[in-house]
């Protein structure tokens, strides 16, 4: 046997490469209890061990896949969140951050479009995400005409409803026609009640049945997000609607005694079913529910 060699001494190089940016994160499903996350994948010269998920600035998770579901959310609120890949050395890099308003607990669907689609409606027309505007998260959804129908349903769940608060964050970027912007709809198909904006720019309110329509003094601002609440409570001809503009009530579009029939609403409308009209208007974070927001 050979005598052992001369020892060497060998000193590794320090990973100091961090990973790329993971993603910003998307949200594939908002409710008012839990918020799912999902964004693409980083990649390192070693190899990315995982993620923190970090929200309002705190990490709150650790995960090695590329989605997270936090079920600690509460309604009504808006949470930031962001990803941050580590690989084994420690080096970390951050995704951009993501925006999001969860509704009102109790709601029966909600929609804040960060799907990237109208996915969640029952029938669309002429209606499209996109990411122009958005009041939270990246997406929002947009009806912009010069002529033709601009719109989504929404059947909702649980049957037909007496009595329904719709609530929708609105941007209205130009207008130079009336324009629709939120209203229900019965089992029937007809529209009940709708929110729209008078051709010289007003609130006002359409009672389709009872074929009454009510501008207020009111204007819609342009060029910013506002929220807009409908609440309609559908009872023959003791029926009443109130409206609301970020939170204020809009005192002359407050109105009983109203006739809107005994069909009960069933869907939601957002956006625009007449035609002939010229408007470019933006929506976010839509939300229905039995009880007020």
């Amino acid at each position: 046997m050979s005598p052992p060699s001369n020892s060497a001494t060998v000193t590794t190089q320090a990973d100091t490469t961090p990973p790329s940016a993971p993603g910003t994160p998307t949200a594939t499903s908002v409710t008012s209890s839990q918020v799912s996350l999902s964004w693409t994948p980083s990649s390192d010269n070693v190899g990315v061990v995982g993620y923190h998920v970090v929200r309002n600035g705190s990490v709150i998770a650790s995960v090695a896949g590329t989605g997270y579901t936090d079920s600690t959310v509460s309604p009504a609120t808006t949470y930031t969140y962001q990803v941050v890949a580590y690989d084994a050395a420690g080096n970390t890099t951050p995704s951009g951050t993501l925006t999001v308003n969860t509704p009102t607990a109790g709601a029966l669907f909600s929609d804040g479009f960060e799907t990237g689609d109208l996915s969640q409606w029952s029938t669309v027309a002429g209606m499209t995400a996109e990411t122009a505007h958005a009041h939270t998260g990246t997406y929002g959804a947009e009806e912009s005409s010069t002529g033709l129908a601009t719109y989504a349903y929404k059947t909702l769940p649980g049957g037909a409803y007496s009595q329904l608060y719709g609530t929708a964050w609105v941007y209205v970027a130009s207008r130079s026609t009336s324009a629709n912007l939120i209203g229900f709809r019965s089992s029937t198909g007809a529209s009940i009640m709708n929110l729209y904006l008078s051709p010289t720019g007003k609130l006002a309110l359409r009672n389709n049945i009872g074929a009454v329509t009510t501008t207020s003094a009111t204007a819609m601002p342009t060029g910013g997000w506002h929220q807009v609440t409908l609440h309609v409570v559908v009872n023959g001809t003791a029926s009443s609607v109130d409206v609301s503009l970020d939170g204020t009530p809009v005192t002359d579009l407050s109105l009983t005694g109203q006739n809107m029939g005994t069909n009960l609403m069933t869907s939601l409308q957002l956006g625009d079913s007449s035609t002939g009209r010229t408007y470019n208007i933006y929506f976010d974070d839509v939300s229905v529910s039995q009880t007020a927001p």
